[in-house]
């Protein structure tokens, strides 16, 4: 039996992620801690959207330190940003170049914002090409052309307002901090620990009141 079955986010527009080793995970972690906290003149250039919530968009707007495979880095690299350029064709130019495609019997819409892709979705079926946004986790039966499962849609929950989640990620950022703080604390003396370990008990204390 011929069938696709998408494995995406729990939206739509995600990658699933396969399985490492430690060594290859250790490896990875290794190599992107040297290059996001080496040297100033390396450089991360972005030539595409950076979707909010992402680690691109975080290193976009200026965040000082990261948190990769569970560590806190430190970005000492510079980010920049190519403006106007994309991996993907815009709405038109995938409407032109499937317009170009023989005897299409269905298209399946897996990449992008909800609203951008059930809008595309529509525009299509209105043209009379059968098209469908699939969530993750839906099969589809090639050789029948049947649905085996059709998966519902997970919302994850989006912030109330632009200004609180700007707010929420300086606290994330400083969160990273104090996480690089106390990686890089095994030389100090122990006077030294106490006193920044009171400190933070202290303010943990404060705001579990």
């Amino acid at each position: 039996m011929a069938m696709l079955k998408y494995g995406g986010n729990a939206g739509r527009g995600g990658h699933q992620l396969t399985e490492r080793t430690s060594e290859q995970v250790f490896a990875a972690r290794e190599e992107a801690a040297a290059f996001f906290g080496g040297k100033p003149e390396n450089t991360i250039l972005f030539v595409g959207y950076q979707a909010v919530g992402t680690l691109g968009r975080r290193l976009l707007e200026g965040a000082n330190y990261v948190t990769l495979f569970g560590e806190s880095v430190k970005v000492a690299a510079q980010i920049r940003q190519l403006q106007g350029m994309s991996g993907h064709a815009d709405q038109k130019g995938l409407e032109l170049w499937i317009q170009h495609v023989q005897q299409v019997k269905k298209v399946f819409v897996i990449h992008g914002e909800t609203t951008a892709a059930d809008t595309f979705t529509a525009l299509l079926n209105e043209q009379g090409i059968s098209a469908y946004a699939p969530y993750s986790g839906t099969e589809f039966d090639v050789a029948s052309g049947q649905f085996l499962h059709e998966a519902e849609p997970v919302y994850l929950e989006k912030p109330k307002s632009v200004k609180a989640s700007a707010t929420y990620d300086r606290l994330q950022i400083a969160l990273d901090r104090v996480t690089a703080y106390i990686q890089n604390a095994r030389g100090y003396s122990n006077k030294e620990l106490a006193k920044m370990a009171d400190q933070l008990t202290q303010l943990c204390n404060k705001w579990e009141q």
